[in-house]
């Protein structure tokens, strides 16, 4: 036996990991399996496992009846007659492996491989795959959902702090040994920011948020319902949906006008100082005062001159230099002129006088007495940190309320410090202890990979580029960033910029109901050409691909893990079917078949074996180790760990945390974080209030099911038999709703049906709905749309139109919308 399979008391025991799809969240959480006869009985949490010492969630608890669900598919299926009508051939692996090879052959060299787009949904481990197949195609359409989760997160903190990952909360996740470790340091203000982690991440950030609180720590939480961490919280903020970024900026006028914030941090380590021209709103460069040379201009109080900080050494041009952090100049420029300009920190400044507590506490609903106090809370608490949940990312608005809310965390001293935010970088990618030439690694796992195998000329053809300048930058950098799945469908429907010819739907989730403008999606998948769909069982998109390939469950694949710490694996322990491939093992196949010289791996072990070369180990020593957590260091800004040129400082243009966004500038868009009202609500449309009153926030999360996954399981259906829309017993009175009534949920752009619950604890104007509802048990009446499935379906009711402008992502948190009761 040996230390990942052993015998006891009759049971084989397989010591993995979950997470990465199979309705199973994205946390790796260390589980044991139980085996009889090679069929899996029970399944238990791994106490010796750093992540979830052993807790386990109820989702992971039911994978024995998802793995033998008689509804699985297990065999791959070819429809033979019209979509939706549901009628299949079931066909063998090889020969629907070929099928896809021919078709896609086909279109490449008759359309070109732009026609082909593909979309990772909700995981099953193979974002950084599918990213690597499509380019390699020579394809720049792979879609996700990060326009609707960590995408807005995550740019947010590329253009402010030059990192490309999810900030996190000082969890002491990244130690083996977790709270023991003598470095850690108990955060003492948590701020839960549009979040229940106690439910939608419990073995991980939820359970990790009451270790914290049994260990002193206190809680800000921001929410419009009553949530459990919300009734422990020494402040509850009950915001008004959509408001997040008003709140945030509010949040920062008091810090900096009350002095709260670090001012040793924000002099060195931001760009605060940097001037700007007030005649065109941009940062004074060196060329504009000598007539060449792209470095920044500060004021030197020492010396009353001018100074530049150079890009590329980072540092000043001088020694001993005071940079004005306040202040208006006249600077002489190189044609004689002279201009007006501020600091970075002035007109930071002078942007935040907009959003006095007063001002905020109107747009958003919040008492002023209790903005104020729990900004002060915060400020004089530290260490701490921010769990920013996805209803910040279901914005218009995302990215920008985001780089408010990490401005917010940063600039009180909470940076890669311990108890703070940590500064995540992937284990096994970054660290210098490893000793890894970071130019030669070939992958980092859970993230892209790839993009260098797309050719230059490729990279303008993908969609929507155009209208989403950011990204566009980013392509030019030549760097990979998923595009939104909004512009795939529009494409597919119009056939403009050009057509989509095949669409190939991977890693799990439904986009036909976790998408925005699911009636968008629905005429997307009719309408393409050729539809191949791997998935575990029916779906309504099943029901209208062309081919279906069943997939496999995460108990019957190997996996290599890293979401975040530490590196670590999955392990195959089991077969249902022959013909259940992981969905890297499908993309392997059809790789090998059309790009060759890109897919050289016989199999997934050597793949892997290859992946993990660059640290000198293989597959097998990394499932005898069990898991490895690199070496971790906190503020890594300081010594040179952040940036690849080995410096102290931030990746980003300046070499600093960027207040000012230098590649917002670049683009055309406002540098500085700011406030956009949600396209529909009381303020930006109060003419629609006579006929949709209520604000309609989408999205709520639940115990058992991981989006659209789930709701075929028979535990988890019996905790969660029917969809709910929550709302305050004093709003459902005026509209003659009762506790446990079915109503219809209506915007103007549509309506579903769900089970109404009576909550004292959301405010009175907010519906609040459970997210990704669908009826598996009315699948095979002929088409989805028409049979009842999609009844509960609140994405119907989102808008495709009205888009963010750097991610295209939709509004799901804030709509008006009205309320009834159904006649049955």
């Amino acid at each position: 036996m040996s230390p990942w399979k052993w015998l006891e008391e009759g049971y084989t025991v397989i010591r993995t990991t979950c997470g990465s799809g199979s309705n199973t969240c994205y946390s790796t959480c260390g589980m044991l399996l139980y085996l009889k006869d090679g069929r899996l009985i029970k399944v238990e949490g791994d106490e010796t496992f750093p992540l979830n010492q052993g807790r386990l969630c109820v989702k992971a608890l039911a994978l024995p009846q998802l793995v033998y669900h008689p509804d699985r598919i297990l065999h791959p299926a070819k429809r033979i007659g019209e979509r939706g009508e549901g009628k299949w051939q079931i066909i063998s692996w090889e020969e629907a492996i070929e099928i896809i090879a021919e078709r896609l052959r086909e279109i490449m060299e008759k359309y070109g491989p732009e026609a082909i787009a593909t979309f990772s949904g909700g995981g099953r481990g193979l974002t950084t795959y599918l990213s690597y197949f499509t380019w390699s195609l020579g394809s720049p359409n792979w879609a996700t959902h990060l326009d609707l989760c960590l995408g807005p997160k995550i740019m947010a903190n590329l253009l402010t702090t030059g990192n490309g990952t999810e900030p996190w909360i000082d969890f002491a996740h990244q130690f083996p040994d977790r709270y023991k470790n003598p470095r850690w340091r108990r955060p003492s203000c948590v701020i839960v920011w549009g979040a229940n982690p106690i439910v939608s991440n419990f073995s991980y950030q939820g359970c990790w948020i009451v270790d914290l609180m049994k260990m002193g720590t206190k809680l800000i939480v921001i929410d419009p319902r009553l949530t459990w961490l919300a009734s422990k919280a020494e402040y509850w903020l009950q915001i008004r949906p959509g408001t997040d970024g008003a709140l945030a900026l509010g949040m920062l006028n008091i810090i900096v006008n009350e002095g709260l914030y670090d001012r040793e941090f924000v002099e060195k380590w931001t760009n605060a100082p940097f001037l700007v021209r007030m005649d065109n709103n941009k940062l004074l460069r060196e060329k504009d005062i000598t007539g060449k040379g792209e470095n920044f201009v500060v004021y030197d109080e020492i010396s009353k001159d001018y100074v530049t900080w150079d890009i590329y050494e980072l540092r000043y041009s001088k020694l001993n230099v005071k940079p004005a952090l306040e202040g208006t100049f006249k600077v002489r420029l190189a044609d004689g002129t002279l201009c007006e300009c501020k600091t970075v920190w002035q007109v930071f400044k002078d942007r935040l006088k907009d959003y006095i507590p007063e001002r905020v506490s109107e747009i958003t609903g919040i008492p002023a007495e209790k903005i104020i106090g729990a900004t002060r809370f915060f400020a004089n608490n530290r260490p701490g940190g921010a769990w920013i949940g996805v209803s910040v990312d279901q914005t218009t608005n995302g990215v920008e309320t985001a780089r408010a809310i990490i401005l917010l965390v940063i600039l009180t001293g909470n940076w890669d410090v311990p108890g703070g935010w940590t500064s995540e970088k992937k284990p096994c990618i970054f660290s210098p202890e490893w000793g890894l030439d970071v130019s030669k690694l070939v992958i980092s796992f859970d993230m892209v990979w790839g993009y260098e195998n797309l050719p230059p000329e490729q990279r303008p053809k993908a969609i929507g580029l155009d209208d989403l300048p950011l990204l566009k930058m980013w392509s030019w950098f030549g760097a990979g960033f998923p595009l939104p799945p909004s512009f795939i469908w529009k494409a597919i429907v119009s056939g403009k910029p050009y057509q989509i010819k095949a669409l190939l739907l991977f890693g799990g989730g439904i986009p036909l109901i976790a998408c925005a403008d699911s009636n968008l999606v629905y005429q997307a998948l009719k309408k393409v050409d050729f539809l191949v769909v791997a998935d575990l069982f029916p779906s309504p998109v099943t029901e209208l691909a062309d081919i279906v390939i069943p997939s496999a469950s995460i108990v019957e694949r190997d996996l290599l893990r890293s979401w975040y710490y530490p590196l670590t694996y999955q392990t195959k322990a089991l077969e249902v079917s022959s013909n259940a491939k992981w969905d890297l093992e499908i993309l392997l196949e059809l790789g090998k078949r059309l790009k060759p010289e890109r897919w050289p791996w016989r199999n997934i072990k050597e793949f892997f074996d290859w992946c993990l070369k660059p640290i000198g180990i293989t597959w097998d020593q990394l499932k005898e180790k069990g898991y490895i957590y690199p070496p971790y260091e906190y503020e890594k800004y300081k010594k040179g760990w952040e940036r690849f040129d080995g410096k102290p400082g931030f990746p980003t243009p300046s070499g600093k945390v960027e207040i000012w966004s230098i590649l917002r500038e670049r683009v055309g868009l406002d540098p500085l974080p700011h406030y956009e009202e949600p396209f529909e609500s009381p303020i930006s449309t109060p003419h629609l209030l006579k006929e949709y009153p209520l604000i309609l926030t989408i999205g709520g999360r639940l115990w058992g099911f991981f989006h659209s996954e789930g709701r075929q399981i028979p535990w988890l259906r019996e905790l969660h038999p029917d969809p709910i829309a929550e709302i305050n017993p004093e709003t459902a009175k005026k509209f003659g709703i009762k506790d446990g009534d079915w109503i219809f949920i209506e915007t103007r752009r549509g309506k579903f049906k769900m089970r109404a619950k009576l909550s004292l604890g959301i405010r009175p104007d907010v519906v609040r709905v459970e997210h990704n509802w669908w009826y598996p048990e009315r699948l095979g009446r002929g088409d989805p749309l028409f049979t009842g499935v999609l009844e509960p379906t609140a994405n119907f009711c989102v808008s495709s139109e009205h888009l963010g402008r750097e991610l295209a992502s939709p509004c799901m948190r804030a709509m008006l919308c009205k309320i009834y009761k159904a006649e049955s």
